[in-house]
Order: structure tokens, then sequence, then C-alpha cells
């Protein structure tokens, strides 16, 4: 008899934590598992998982910021899928749904509730009493699951254990292999789409992230002004889409750099676009273990990224990457300028990361790890 798996997750736009779910769904065998997707909203994750052949449930309510009406629509719905589907395993993703998942699938009789911490909320640059309140939210979501992963030793370190610690298990992130594009297509492309055109020589610095405060844009954007009054070939480029696209277009007009850095919005299939790209940035507030660094390590390129999360679980100052303290514009553009003046050191310190990523965080390990865990 087919063992039944329901991942529960609260948005179904595209990060991190949705990119776990569907390297999870999409891996599990069709003829042991009966495999579905719970998650709100209509987003990406929902196309890419239905294309693959895996069934996902609409949950009312769920993909709406913190409102009581919308929490009780999310409740019963949860309750209607819980009791419908009986599933032998849920696992949740995100604060939300596995603070709900956890709840309900306790009290009905839910054989195996785990849960991923992508990053726990509470270490998010917000006020006293927000931080409470998740703190609070994420130690009973501990406390009712059976098992409870988190993504890097910084989060195990910040886990709320107590009673908890044997069942807390560290399991990074991990990618497989990536079917880059040359970098000349996969530049022409990208400028098609901009309509735009930079010199063959000009040297090109990304990031592939969520347009979410936690990600610190506004200071790679305000960095990069530093950098290019001085390199006049530089151009960023920020793939994603979320809620401060406004505000940062609006930054990138006020620090007149509407021809110098360009938001891409989602691009299809983005990691195949990294070899456009001669450094890569992550100047993050909050992290778990970004999937992003991963990819770009992935292409060998070089990262200049914030030492916050499990970013240094992955990279080493200067062997592996350049980390800066986290929104110091200045730091983050003097790490940008050394490796924009220095192809060597662009060279070498990609290549440490490529091998580190290959060496210590592969999908296959992460998949055992995590379906392990289902079976016992």
């Amino acid at each position: 008899m087919k063992k039944k798996v329901i991942y529960f997750i609260t948005k179904s736009n595209w990060g991190g934590a949705q990119k776990q779910v569907f390297d999870l769904a999409t891996a599990l065998t069709k003829d042991k598992f009966d495999v579905s997707v719970a998650c709100g909203g209509s987003g990406i994750l929902v196309r890419r998982l239905k294309d693959n052949g895996i069934r996902v449930i609409q949950v009312s309510g769920l993909d709406r910021d913190l409102h009581i009406l919308e929490e009780v629509k999310a409740s019963l719905s949860i309750i209607t899928i819980l009791k419908k589907e009986s599933p032998d395993v849920i696992h949740l993703h995100s604060s939300k749904a596995a603070a709900m998942g956890a709840l309900l699938g306790k009290i009905l009789g839910v054989k195996k509730i785990i849960f991923t911490a992508h990053g726990w909320p509470f270490k998010e640059d917000r006020g006293f009493s927000w931080k409470l309140f998740t703190w609070v939210g994420s130690f009973i979501t501990v406390l009712l699951s059976d098992e409870v992963i988190v993504v890097s030793k910084d989060d195990l370190t910040r886990a709320p254990k107590l009673f908890s610690k044997s069942k807390i298990h560290l399991i990074h992130n991990g990618i497989g292999e990536i079917e880059f594009l040359s970098k000349s297509d996969a530049r022409s492309k990208l400028a098609e789409r901009l309509n735009i055109h930079t010199p063959n020589d000009s040297i090109w610095v990304g990031t592939g992230i969520e347009l979410t405060a936690n990600k610190g844009l506004t200071y790679a954007i305000c960095a990069f002004k530093k950098v290019s009054k001085a390199n006049k070939n530089v151009f960023l480029f920020i793939f994603g889409e979320g809620e401060l696209r406004a505000e940062l277009e609006d930054k990138i007009k006020k620090l007149s750099l509407t021809e110098k850095v360009f938001l891409l919005g989602h691009v299809e299939n983005m990691p195949e676009y990294l070899k456009a790209l001669d450094i890569y940035a992550q100047t993050s507030i909050k992290e778990g273990l970004p999937y992003a660094i991963l990819e770009a390590g992935a292409r060998g390129l070089p990262v200049v990224a914030s030492n916050v999360g499990g970013i240094p679980e992955m990279i080493e100052d200067k062997k592996s990457g350049l980390l800066t303290p986290p929104k110091d514009e200045k730091a983050i553009a003097r790490a940008m300028d050394l490796l924009i003046s220095d192809e060597g050191m662009r060279k070498g310190l990609g290549v440490e990361l490529k091998k580190k990523v290959a060496e210590e965080f592969s999908l296959a390990d992460m998949k055992n790890k995590i379906f392990s865990l289902y079976l016992t």
C-alpha cells in the first residue's frame, strides 16, 4: 500500500522553500508514495508541480498575510484536507502553514508530522513584539512536530529546543546538475528581454532572489552606486519578483541608475542564465541556507554575500567568496570593487566554491536524509 505524503506550504510563489518542496515532491517514487502539495495561491510552484504530474490542493486563505478571518478560513480548509486525505505524513514548510498544520495534524491524529524551518522567522530584523510572537509560534510548532529539519548550523543553534533536542535534524539544502546556457546566449537573451546593449567586455553583477526586505537589496543597490562611479562598464541585474518592486524601482531612479541596474522580474529557469554573470551578490539581512548561492557556486561564480544565517557554512571568507556585514554598503562596495578589479581572484574564489558545493551540498544527499524520516 502506498504511503500518502502531503507537503504544506504557505505561498505558491518561487523561493527557496518552494524549490525544496518541488524537488522533494517530484522525487518521491509514484509506485511507493501518493504525493500531493497543499498551498495557498496559484503561483509558479502550482504550475511547475502540475506540469510534473503532482496533484495540488488549494488551501483557502493560506497565501495571505496575518488576518484573523483568513486564519479561520485557512484552518477550516486544512481540517477538510486532513480529514479527506488521511495522510500518513505531512511535511510542513514556512511558518504559517507549519503552525496550523502541526496543531491541526496533531489534533486529527496524523501519524507523522515533519517541519522544515527555512530560517527561523524570529531572526528577521523586526521589533521585540514580532520576535516574541514568532518565537512562541516556532516553539509550539517544534513541540507538536515529530521531526524538525533545520537547513543550517545557525538555525540549529537558534532552534527552540527545550525538550525537543532529539527530534531536530540538520539537513543542508542540496542541488543537482544545472544545464547552463553559454555566456553569449545567456547575455543576448537577457539583453533582448530588457532591450539593452552592453559592451562585450562589461562586468555583469547579478543576484537572483525574492524582492523582499529580508534580502537587503537596497543595500546592494546603494553599494553598486558607489561602485559604478569608478567602474563605468559594470552593470547590476536583479532576477526575481516580490512586494518591494515599486520601492526598488523608485530607489534606482533616485540614484540615477536606470541605465546601470535592471529588474528582470521572474525569469523561468533562472539558474540556466548564470553564465551571463561575472559576480554574484547576496546582501541578505536574514537567511536560512540560500539555494541561490549554491547555484552560483555550481556555476563557479565568485560571490559577495552577507555574513548571516547559513551563508558562512557555504562561503569561507577570502577562500570561497567574500563575506560582508549585513547592511554595510561600504563593505559591500569594497568587496564588489575588489572582484571587479581582480580577475584572478574572481576565478580562484569561483573554483573553490564550485568544489565545496559539489562535495557538500548534493541534491541526492538532501533527499535521502529527508526521505528516511518519512519511513521511521
